[in-house]
């Protein structure tokens, strides 16, 4: 991916999805619009409900990304390292490290 995405933490309300951005003193810039979806007849095809759910859930996933990359990343190096592997303290610290990383990244991205 060559072009940098927006910094921030995104925020979904009703219809929208937004950024706060620096590069806009600050003010949000509307990232997605989600209009009403209709099937031919004119009829809803999702509720607000269901779109406003749908709407925090791409901002979740937006804003878990880099965490739950770096929880990746550490067991991936600790693989590599041989750490995981080693029997006694470092190995039992360095387990119990990865496994409190990686349980507050999902815990986060469930909404517990």
């Amino acid at each position: 991916m060559d072009t940098k995405h927006t910094q921030g933490k995104m925020e979904a309300d009703e219809f929208s999805l937004t950024l706060p951005s620096p590069r806009n003193n600050g003010r949000y810039l509307e990232i997605a619009y989600c209009s009403d979806a209709e099937d031919a007849k004119g009829n809803p095809v999702i509720s607000d409900s269901e779109r406003k759910a749908n709407a925090s859930r791409l901002a979740l996933c937006w804003n878990m990304h880099d965490e739950l990359i770096a929880a990746l990343e550490s067991v991936i190096d600790c693989h590599e390292t041989g750490i995981l592997g080693q029997q006694g303290i470092n190995g039992d610290r360095a387990r119990s490290k990865l496994a409190q990383q990686a349980r507050a990244a999902i815990a986060k991205t469930k909404g517990a």
